[in-house]
């Protein structure tokens, strides 16, 4: 059976949100891995990195996620270090995302469970001093507090609930050090909440299944009027997306 870590990201609700955040990209970093619940229901990158020191997590994300996540790398190393090394050997860009979701700070918890290696207050500065040093975009998940709030001023912040280990509701921050994407790498979760995803994904089954009952030569015609009205970034990110998916 698959382990519920604390402060995992599995509820639903809570990676719809974050993943309805996530920019098109190549490489998918996610540090703090635990049990890895973003990288496992998003769509995988062309290169998918998790980072845990807590070995057990490693292993446990191997068995059950390796043969579905294409070039899957798993690293049991310091967040930190793995992240300050990284950003100056691989010069990461806009084509890579880091997120990270690190230990709640102390301060922040109302029940007594903890982490296999948790973070001190000097490391969670030192975290926030390399994540505003990454030149690539940034995603990091944490309860509301002064420290992250300071630090991260200038990023742009999403709120939403989640449902903590002793069953109190409450409220999460992701900031993001980047606008909020027009294009996401994965679409399928996109609606503010599961009335919403219903409805979207209900209206294109429906519409998609009125265009397929059209004869070829009309389908044909549709899509080259719909592409001469789309701007030059949905083409190409279209395009994108049909050659990833061949």
């Amino acid at each position: 059976m698959t382990k519920r870590y604390f402060g995992g990201k599995g509820q639903p609700g809570v990676y719809h949100t974050i993943i309805n955040q996530i920019p098109p990209h190549k490489t998918y970093i996610e540090a703090f891995l635990g049990g890895g619940s973003i990288m496992k229901y998003k769509k995988p990158a062309e290169r998918s990195i998790g980072v845990d020191l807590h070995l057990p997590a490693l292993q446990q994300f191997e068995m059950a996620h390796l043969p579905s996540i294409a070039a899957l790398e798993l690293h049991h190393a310091n967040a930190l270090e793995f992240l300050k090394y990284g950003n100056m050997v691989a010069k990461w860009g806009k084509e890579t995302v880091v997120y990270l979701d690190p230990p709640y700070p102390l301060d922040t918890r109302t029940s007594n469970a903890r982490y296999a290696n948790e973070l001190t207050d000097q490391q969670h500065l030192e975290l926030l001093s390399i994540a505003k040093s990454l030149n690539c975009h940034v995603l990091i998940s944490t309860y509301p507090n002064q420290m992250y709030q300071h630090q991260l001023a200038s990023w742009r912040l999403v709120k939403h609930k989640s449902v903590a280990s002793n069953g109190e509701v409450r409220e999460e921050n992701l900031y993001c050090n980047f606008a909020e994407p027009v294009y996401l790498h994965d679409d399928r979760y996109i609606g503010e909440n599961n009335d919403k995803r219903m409805d979207i994904t209900r209206r294109i089954e429906r519409n998609k299944r009125k265009i397929l009952d059209w004869p070829e030569v009309e389908r044909v015609r549709f899509l080259n009027e719909l592409k001469s009205e789309m701007t030059e970034f949905e083409n190409e990110y279209l395009g994108n997306f049909t050659r990833n998916a061949r």
